[in-house]
């Protein structure tokens, strides 16, 4: 994935969990970067946690 659809997509998530959760609540995002067999590429772990109110499926 390229840098700027990576961003749009953790920009979005972010932007969700601060609408979704309460004052007082909690957003953690962490990131963590491992090398990778090809030159000049890296993996990366993306997390992003939130304690709000989170995804409710309608009722069917």
């Amino acid at each position: 994935m390229d840098e700027p659809h990576l961003s749009e997509v953790c920009l979005n998530i972010i932007s969700n969990a601060i609408k979704y959760t309460n004052t007082g609540g909690w957003i953690s995002c962490n990131v963590v970067q491992k090398s990778c067999e090809k030159e000049d590429w890296c993996n990366m772990i993306i997390s992003i946690t939130d304690n709000g109110i989170g995804y409710k499926k309608p009722p069917v």
